[in-house]
């Protein structure tokens, strides 16, 4: 059987990542216990644990010719991922993000420029071919997410979208997507609880919608049906980047064809995984598919 094809359209970032006792005071010095460099973002750590977990990745993202954005290709396609660079002339500065991780716990803070500085790019419909099994978005590019959703829909693609913050212009994305997955914090305008939230996206036409709640279970509806998820309890060493990584589970799942409440348990399971360890990488060479 052929390994499942997943095609990631989003931001990419270059990530400095801090361990530090405890939350660092105002006006004062830290010296950290562990520091990495990755590439990081929403669609990008996706693509990597779909392709850690035996798929085929190719992210769709402005990348650009700066010396510190080498880094970040470098670092994907040592992951397995294929790089598809939708900005391969920006001469800018790589988005990037400074990340504390507090010890214990595991505890982030994100500091990061979003996809602020970025050149506004689209998407182009040859990055379905080769033939792809599932499409995931982010909620940064959003003109590049949308029509990448609309062609995904034209050729009977499943898609999904990782909505990790509300933002003006994500509507026409989440009434195309076939699988919204939000986060605990996503809330869009008067709407203020997780069951309102619910109600509103199959009000906007979304089939099948979850909100993932950190630790605790996820909240889900399908046509029909609805329920919770369990998700395992754990003292976590490092939290960053979970959320990513349940997406390009999730979108794994999809792509093998399993049912919508299973896809969110595998995806849980994987991105619990995640946080046992410190970074983003190193914990990836014991996932299995």
């Amino acid at each position: 059987m052929a390994a499942p094809s997943g095609l990631f359209v989003g931001l990419s970032t270059l990530d400095l990542v801090w361990r530090v006792r405890g939350y660092p005071r105002v006006n004062s010095k830290n010296v950290v216990s562990e520091r990495a460099v990755f590439a990081g973002g929403p669609s990008a750590n996706a693509a990597v644990v779909f392709a850690a977990l035996g798929g085929a990745a190719r992210l769709r993202t402005p990348i650009g010719c700066h010396p510190l954005a080498a880094m970040v290709r470098q670092e994907l396609e040592g992951q397995g991922v294929e790089v598809l660079d939708a900005a391969p002339e920006f001469e800018g500065l790589p988005p990037m993000a400074s990340i504390l991780v507090s010890d214990p716990g595991g505890d982030r803070t994100v500091v990061s420029t979003a996809a602020s500085g970025l050149p506004d790019v689209g998407f182009a419909e040859a990055d379905f071919d080769p033939p792809t099994d599932v499409l995931l978005i982010d909620g940064h590019l959003l003109r590049a997410g949308a029509e990448a959703a609309r062609g995904a829909r034209r050729r009977g693609i499943p898609s999904a979208i990782d909505a990790g913050s509300w933002k003006d212009g994500l509507d026409e994305a989440l009434a195309t997507v076939d699988f919204v997955v939000c986060s605990e914090d996503f809330f869009p305008p008067g709407i203020a609880d997780h069951d309102a939230l619910l109600r509103d996206l199959a009000r906007r036409g979304a089939p099948h919608r979850a909100v993932t709640r950190g630790g605790s279970s996820i909240l889900w509806e399908t046509a029909g049906a609805g329920g919770e998820t369990p998700v395992e309890r754990i003292e976590a060493v490092d939290t960053l980047g979970a959320g990513d990584f349940f997406h390009g589970a999730f979108a794994y799942a999809v792509a093998l064809g399993k049912a919508f409440p299973d896809a969110l348990a595998f995806a849980a399971d994987v991105a619990t995984q995640s946080c046992r360890e410190f970074g983003t990488r190193s914990w990836l060479a014991g996932l299995r598919g």
